[in-house]
């Protein structure tokens, strides 16, 4: 786009459709009505995320560990206030940091579990961090995402086996097997289940 001189959307807006076509095919249409504010395709208020994050920018740029870890803690507790609400739990912990002249870098790591708790996901957002250091140039942002998610377990109490009862069969009593009956059968003999499992959100 730079070298037709389109270098902002009022730059595209100036150029009319058929010119848009002409250099860009199919796509051209779409940069002549997005520019104008127009976007026809469906909005899907309920589309699965693939992440959760939150960033910050900073007024002055920073350059020590301790002022990045003040900032980052506020980050830790936007993304693990969205997970408590909607108990969605991730594997993956990226930090984003933006430096002074705009050049930016991930970091990842991945775990094979869950991350259950704020503690685990500040933990790991302050390694990455300090993987960093030292670092050549000041920070002007610093981001924190989870993904790979999914919805974590509730606490449920699930029987391991259903109760059976064994009822008192309807056979005449008999000298011979009154006393049999009456140990087995009378009163009732009732098999109750094992104690119940408890299962909860997996362990980070």
């Amino acid at each position: 786009m730079k070298e037709l001189g389109i270098f902002t959307a009022l730059d595209l807006r100036a150029k009319d459709e058929t010119f848009l076509l002409k250099h860009f095919g199919k796509a051209g249409r779409h940069f002549y009505w997005i520019c104008r504010g127009i976007d026809h395709r469906p909005v899907l208020p309920n589309r699965i995320r693939k992440s959760i994050g939150t960033e910050n920018t900073f007024p002055r740029d920073l350059t020590s560990l301790d002022d990045m870890r003040a900032e980052l803690g506020p980050l830790v507790d936007k993304v693990w206030h969205y997970c408590e609400s909607t108990g969605v739990r991730g594997r993956t912990v990226t930090l984003k940091v933006k430096f002074s002249d705009f050049q930016i870098i991930t970091r990842s790591r991945s775990r094979v579990t869950l991350i259950s708790d704020r503690s685990t996901l500040a933990s790991i957002s302050a390694e990455l961090l300090a993987a960093q250091f030292p670092l050549r140039k000041g920070v002007r942002l610093i981001g924190v995402s989870l993904s790979s998610l999914c919805a974590a377990l509730r606490k449920t109490r699930t029987p391991l086996l259903t109760p059976l009862v064994f009822h008192q069969p309807q056979v005449p009593l008999t000298a011979s097997n009154r006393a049999f009956s009456t140990l087995v059968f009378d009163p009732p003999l009732c098999v109750t289940a094992p104690p119940l499992c408890e299962t909860g959100p997996l362990a980070g």
